[in-house]
């Protein structure tokens, strides 16, 4: 006789072991079958199909990039009058200037796309203690915003009124000059609002007296509106109504009261 195990035949056991294996069995098979038809369902089924019956989780929705953000826009930046400006005011220069100076600027320097580029030759500047007057000097033909010629002028001057980059804003000569100066600008003044002999600074829109010649201007700004003092530093970038064609200095922020080149550190 065979040994038994617990109680049992070997060939008992066997068969128990057997008798367990079948409903597993069955179930494994069971389970094949129903994998095999769902793999046959998804072979049929467009997988966007089957994705649109679940939630995608928020983070792997796709989201537009957006548009760059533009440098800078070359608009008018002063807001627009509240009341009409007086017509052609006098631009009345300091007859016995405390602070006087010249700045050049390189001939030929021009950039843009346009048939005019504009471009400046000089800066001078006499001020005394109440006005600040201005005059940047072209090589060729200019003529005022508001006067509908294709040699209008517009642009920006900036004042860094603390002469410190630190504090203000980056004014538009850092936005369109290819060799920003850095400056912290607190005022500007807005070529591109010249309207009847004034033009406006901003941000505070005060008006201020500009006269034109065929290659020049001339403005006049109370001391008042450039932080009650002459010691500032400033530059520009001029241009037409459609685009910067100059800069001056170039790469740097003219000192008053002795018209030396400030460069960005």
């Amino acid at each position: 006789m065979q040994p038994t195990a617990q109680g049992g035949s070997v060939q008992d056991h066997r068969q128990q072991l057997a008798g367990r294996g079948r409903p597993r069995a069955r179930r494994y098979l069971r389970g094949g079958v129903g994998g095999l038809v769902v793999l046959m369902l998804g072979a049929l089924i467009p997988w966007p199909a089957v994705a649109s019956t679940g939630r995608s989780p928020a983070s792997s929705r796709s989201i537009a990039p957006s548009a760059p953000t533009p440098k800078g826009v070359w608009q008018r930046q002063a807001a627009l009058p509240g009341t009409a400006a007086p017509a052609t005011p006098t631009v009345t220069c300091p007859a016995n200037p405390t602070v006087q100076f010249s700045v050049t600027d390189a001939v030929g320097d021009a950039f843009g796309n346009g048939a005019v580029r504009h471009d400046i030759t000089s800066v001078s500047a006499t001020a005394d203690a109440t006005t600040f007057c201005l005059t940047v000097n072209f090589a060729g033909a200019i003529a005022p915003a508001d006067s509908g010629s294709d040699h209008a002028v517009a642009g920006f001057i900036d004042f860094d009124t603390d002469a410190n980059p630190k504090t203000g804003t980056p004014g538009a000569t850092d936005s369109f000059c290819p060799q920003p100066p850095r400056l912290g600008a607190e005022r500007t003044l807005d070529l591109f609002s010249v309207s009847q002999g004034q033009a406006q600074m901003a941000p505070g829109g005060e008006l201020v007296p500009v006269s034109f010649d065929t290659s020049s201007f001339t403005v006049a700004i109370p001391l008042s509106d450039l932080g009650g003092s002459a010691t500032f530093n400033a530059a520009m970038v001029l241009g037409t109504l459609a685009e910067p064609t100059d800069c001056a200095p170039d790469g740097a922020a003219f000192h008053s009261p002795d018209g030396s080149l400030v460069f960005p550190s």
